[in-house]
């Protein structure tokens, strides 16, 4: 938006920010705080919330009894959610035929989808 000469504040940007994921640390550190460790666990909370805080805040926010994947990664979960919002804020007004390539590569390994051509 700041970068490309074509885009309408370009130039307006007086300083960046150029934010990185948290550490692998920091996630150990909260699992040991929720009491909640585990290899098994701390890998599962890299691979969902990518070591963003909202995300990690999720996982927190989670009953320690309950099956994880179930509950976050179902059909109408926050993180297929944002992760939909994200895609069609990228992919714009156009985003629903990129949704659908994205649902037939996800596809292909129930279809033969390559043999067909």
């Amino acid at each position: 938006m700041f970068q490309n000469s074509k885009e309408p504040l370009f130039g307006r940007a007086d300083d960046r920010i150029h934010l990185q994921p948290l550490r692998t640390r920091f996630i150990a550190e909260l699992l040991h705080d929720q009491k909640r460790f585990s290899p098994q666990t701390l890998l599962q909370w890299f691979m969902l919330s990518g070591a963003v805080p909202k995300y990690l805040e999720w996982l927190v926010n989670t009953d320690p009894h309950e099956n994880i994947w179930q509950t976050l990664v179902c059909e109408h979960s926050l993180l297929i959610e944002e992760g939909l919002y994200r895609l069609a804020e990228e992919f714009g007004p156009v985003h629903g035929t990129y949704f659908s390539i994205l649902s037939a590569i996800a596809a292909s390994g129930q279809y033969d989808i390559v043999g067909s051509y």
